[in-house]
């Protein structure tokens, strides 16, 4: 006997139950092959029609291939990282009123030993007795996120010597862009969806800094045999 799962028919299946593993497997699988065979690629350089956004996280776009689904933080997250990467400046803006950071001792030795490769990353910070204040940040992070990108990046260059130079730098610019990123529930119009989008497809970017993947594809066949069709 097989050991092979039949798939359920659209007949038998109950709207309330979760879809089968198997059929899950079977619509969600071709996002995995196209990493083999540049589908997914492909997808991104054919003919597009930009459709809209899902639930203030997900980009829609029409493909040769069926539905590309973008995730908008990986997307923006990874444009911004190669940003970085082409200017290899970043950019500060002083702050009004300075964030006072709350560091162990450990980090605080690392801030003072590290100071100029920090001050290279756009953060600037001064010392007023026992406190450290942030006066300056990266232009693109926002000041919420300030003081928790800078810890990262201290811990990162905790790497400086045992890691490659090169991918420590690279690290380091995929935190700040991370950190800078639209996140999940940002709210785009139309307009900054599209231009997301645009370039993403311009610079053919498939995963993000951290290596997870920007987009999916659900081919139209899948679909269609879903479907019944």
């Amino acid at each position: 006997m097989s050991d092979e799962v039949k798939e359920p028919s659209w007949r038998n299946y109950d709207r309330n139950e979760s879809i089968p593993v198997s059929l899950e497997r079977r619509i969600f699988r071709p996002y995995i092959e196209s990493r083999k065979d540049e589908a997914l690629k492909k997808s991104v350089e054919d003919r597009t029609d930009f459709l809209g956004v899902l639930g203030e996280r997900y980009i829609l776009v029409e493909s040769g291939e069926g539905l590309l689904i973008i995730d908008q933080h990986a997307a923006h997250e990874r444009i911004l990282y190669e940003r970085l990467k082409e200017k290899m400046v970043i950019d500060s803006q002083n702050l009004l009123v300075p964030v006072e950071l709350s560091f162990e001792s450990e980090r605080k030795e690392l801030l003072t030993l590290k100071r100029e490769r920090i001050e290279q990353l756009g953060f600037n910070f001064r010392f007023e007795g026992d406190k450290i204040l942030l006066v300056a940040i990266p232009q693109l992070l926002p000041v919420e996120s300030a003081a928790e990108t800078l810890g990262e990046v201290i811990d990162e260059l905790r790497l400086e010597g045992l890691e490659e130079p090169e991918r420590v730098f690279d690290n380091l610019l995929a935190t700040i862009a991370c950190k800078s990123a639209i996140r999940t529930g940002d709210k785009l119009d139309i307009g900054q969806a599209r231009e997301l989008f645009e370039e993403l497809r311009k610079r053919q970017l498939l995963v993000c800094p951290h290596g997870r993947p920007i987009s999916m594809v659900i081919r139209q066949e899948d679909l269609d045999r879903y479907f019944s069709r």
